[in-house]
């Protein structure tokens, strides 16, 4: 609950972090929907985290191809290639 309430930290960095520390998980489909929502963070360097995190998920993941399939045809090209690799 904690690194849940700190993904919606209005500090770039706290919101990061809890995306980061939350991809230890030990329950990866808890955290799906988290990511899915922080997908649509203002702060590039958030998205990613959780780009890359959903790709990190595996199996688990599969249930955000909906939500990271548009971001192919997003503006920043780092956002298409890590939607691309998280996708594979």
């Amino acid at each position: 609950p904690i690194l849940a309430a700190a993904a919606h930290d209005k500090s770039a960095g706290v919101r990061g972090n809890a995306m980061r520390a939350l991809l230890n998980a030990p329950e990866p489909t808890a955290i799906v929907d988290l990511f899915r929502e922080v997908l649509q963070d203002k702060n590039v360097q958030v998205r990613q985290v959780a780009i890359t995190g959903l790709g990190r998920l595996g199996k688990a993941g599969q249930a955000a191809v909906p939500a990271l399939s548009p971001l192919l045809a997003a503006k920043k090209m780092a956002t298409r290639v890590a939607a691309a690799v998280a996708l594979v």
